[in-house]
């Protein structure tokens, strides 16, 4: 994903150098902007299902920890 955006970004910055017009070159620097910002929209939606993922696998652990207590208990009032 980022290497694809990295190509975008450097593929605008040859259009904008090879155009001599004026007006269209302020142009496609205002577009240029705007990709940069929904880029950035992109990383943060990552980040936040990153911080899911890793908030699901902490509750697996607990969960797995249970039982294990559970068993425990169970012998304790086996020898008692």
């Amino acid at each position: 994903m980022m290497m694809m955006l990295m190509l975008l970004l450097l593929l605008l910055l040859l259009l904008l150098l090879l155009h001599p017009q004026q007006q269209q070159h302020q142009q496609q620097q205002q577009q240029h902007q705007q990709q940069q910002q929904q880029q950035q929209k992109q990383q943060q939606q990552q980040q936040q299902q990153q911080q899911q993922q890793q908030q699901q696998q902490q509750q697996q652990q607990q969960q797995l920890q249970q039982p294990q207590q559970q068993q425990q208990q169970q012998q304790q009032q086996l020898y008692l």
